[in-house]
């Protein structure tokens, strides 16, 4: 996912990308990105349930920001790798009407993170093509979170309808199974707490879970994010 990298210390950024030519070694400790309301991190896992007519359903868990939060690189990767978690791939997707800048960094150790900024129309590129042999969104989606900034789940399920391919749909879910914590629940349940520094009251404070407005998560409500 990532060529042409220039090395800064433990870092790798895109080398064909100004932003990061002449970053300054100190500005390295600040390394990170930031969330807020407009925005939500969510996880994909594919159905293992087949329904036929060539769809395949992605089952998604969301979590929404309730205000502005920075995070802050290093220290991600040190809580995760606390968590044993020792790879994270992450995917931050803009609207299209916003910078269309795409960059990337990798980050080795003491956790292997691999951040990439791009435009909607970019990511939705890099789901559709085609991969040789076994499905390379399979692989690196298993280590991977995503961030839709300014955008609500139905705008999601809109435009994500095909994966290297084959035909998708972004579902809830509705397994037998709901009330017993799943695989991908957990994933995005250690990511969030990695992510929001193992802070329970700030995991709790920035839930946005009991102030949502029904826009955010209702598919079919295409009122975009102010």
């Amino acid at each position: 996912m990532i060529e042409c990298l220039i090395s800064r210390g433990n870092c790798y950024f895109s080398k064909n990308q100004e932003l990061f030519q002449d970053i300054k070694k100190s500005e390295l400790a600040n390394l990170g990105f930031d969330v807020g309301p407009g925005d939500f991190i969510f996880v994909l896992t594919k159905n293992r349930n087949y329904f036929g007519n060539g769809l395949t359903n992605l089952i998604i868990k969301i979590f929404f920001f309730k205000e502005n939060y920075h995070i802050n690189i290093f220290e991600l990767a040190n809580l995760l790798a606390v968590l044993n978690l020792r790879r994270l791939n992450i995917l931050k997707i803009r609207d299209n009407d916003e910078n269309k800048c795409i960059y990337n960094f990798l980050l080795n150790e003491p956790c292997k993170i691999n951040y990439l900024d791009l435009n909607l129309d970019a990511f939705l590129k890099l789901l559709a093509f085609p991969s040789e042999g076994p499905s390379n969104f399979l692989k690196y989606n298993k280590h991977s979170v995503y961030i839709l900034k300014n955008m609500n789940f139905s705008d999601l399920k809109r435009v994500l309808t095909n994966v290297e391919g084959c035909n998708v749909d972004i579902v809830k879910g509705l397994s037998q199974k709901t009330h017993i914590l799943s695989s991908m629940e957990c994933r995005l349940s250690l990511y969030i707490t990695a992510i929001l520094n193992c802070n329970y009251s700030k995991i709790a404070s920035l839930n946005a879970f009991n102030v949502l407005s029904k826009t955010r998560y209702i598919p079919g409500i295409n009122r975009r994010v102010k």
